[in-house]
């Protein structure tokens, strides 16, 4: 029931039909951004958006080319739901950063976001392992709280596979202040589990980042934590922030991916 820019075909992979569609790079933009963004936001906000957006679609250009087709309209690669979700203000974000990306060291950055950061940034080697990369660090991001808290129901110790919690402690990384694993003392014993688990396990829109603190309280175990999101990258509600008090797109992008600049592709 969607309609969409540019053309259609088809092709046989693993014996289902994929519907592909051909489309230039700022037509897809165009598809993607109200889908990752407010048309509402901020113009500077949309504008790093679309940067991120496009730097982002770069780098994974050949994330499925064995199966024919360069990205998918998921969450894999971007949400994309093409022309009807278009939208005049997030248009023009495609538009009036025409060709622009961001680049380390002459090459198209990792242009990583997620929704907030909950106060700090997080290196991406501590969320995926691997190694380091120069502009993807920990730093303090003063424009991107957001507060969040849950009590954890009978339903959430099953998915654990824990019950009589007697006492809650976590291991934390030094500069990120994020959790790395959570030690729930037991009737049973001590139960180690690492918090992407935890948080896959209860729900990564409940538990909405490892920025949080755990304690139990009284027969109540509830924890109460900052961000949304994996925490790398550009926050986009900090980005939102920083547009609403008068930082340009260049500044929010400078301010997420240190050290790296904003050119015209070739």
């Amino acid at each position: 029931k969607r309609s969409y820019r540019g053309s259609i075909s088809f092709r046989i992979n693993n014996g289902k039909l994929d519907i592909i569609n051909n489309v230039n790079m700022d037509d897809y933009l165009k598809g993607v951004l109200p889908k990752e963004m407010s048309p509402e936001f901020p113009m500077e906000s949309l504008k790093a958006q679309a940067l991120c957006s496009r730097s982002f679609a770069i780098n994974n250009y050949n994330k499925f080319i064995k199966k024919g087709y360069n990205l998918d309209d998921t969450t894999s690669s971007q949400v994309y739901f093409g022309k009807d979700v278009e939208d005049e203000k997030t248009n023009k974000a495609v538009d009036s950063t025409l060709n622009e990306v961001i680049k380390y060291n002459g090459k198209v950055a990792e242009t990583i976001f997620c929704a907030s950061s909950g106060g700090f940034t997080v290196a991406s080697d501590e969320v995926w392992g691997g190694n380091s990369v120069p502009y993807l660090i920990t730093h303090e991001d003063p424009y991107s709280t957001h507060p969040w808290k849950y009590e954890l129901k009978d339903k959430d110790f099953e998915k654990l596979g824990i019950s009589g919690i007697n006492s809650v402690n976590v291991e934390s990384f030094k500069d990120s202040k994020r959790v790395d694993n959570i030690i729930f003392n037991t009737s049973q014993g001590d139960v180690k589990l690492k918090a992407n688990d935890f948080r896959k396990k209860i729900g990564n829109t409940i538990i909405k980042s490892t920025l949080f603190d755990i304690k139990v309280d009284g027969n109540k175990v509830l924890v109460s934590g900052n961000g949304y999101g994996h925490g790398v990258g550009m926050s986009q509600y900090g980005a939102v922030e920083m547009a609403k008090k008068g930082q340009d797109y260049k500044k929010i992008i400078d301010f997420y991916f240190p050290g790296t600049n904003i050119e015209k592709l070739n």
